[in-house]
């Protein structure tokens, strides 16, 4: 119980905390949260991302995608991410009872079938997998 922050790290981190919300902020590397009944808030990272919880949001703002990607996953939440300008990486996206929004152009391939989109953003490059249940999923 309480708040976990992290400023300014390199290197990797990696989180685990219950009924506690997670702030980090400036950080480079790989970035490990794991969270129940908290809300996730990432800015200005630069790395390699997975982060999950459970009743609650997960908001996240990348300044570099790395190879490992951006796993993002939540029930009963909310998801926003925010990626670099012009991103190459391979989108994939999933959503059960609920709604996934798109600032960044998907393309024709990117069109929302059954809760679920699956797309290529430049020439392709980092997975980016964002799921929820119960919330909705917004790229930006």
């Amino acid at each position: 119980n309480g708040s976990v922050q992290v400023r300014d790290v390199e290197g990797d981190v990696e989180i685990n905390t219950s009924n506690a919300k997670v702030c980090c902020t400036g950080t480079n590397g790989r970035l490990v949260v794991r969270s129940s009944n908290g809300k996730i808030e990432i800015e200005q990272h630069r790395g390699g991302l997975d982060a999950s919880t459970s009743n609650g949001l997960i908001q996240a703002s990348l300044e570099q995608l790395a190879k490992e990607g951006v796993t993002l996953a939540t029930s009963n939440g909310r998801i926003v991410l925010e990626l670099p300008n012009d991103p190459d990486a391979e989108i994939d996206i999933r959503v059960d009872n609920g709604v996934i929004r798109s600032e960044i152009p998907l393309g024709p391939e990117g069109r929302e079938l059954y809760g679920r989109v699956r797309t290529r953003l430049g020439r392709g490059g980092p997975p980016i997998r964002l799921r929820t249940s119960n919330g909705t999923i917004s790229l930006r």
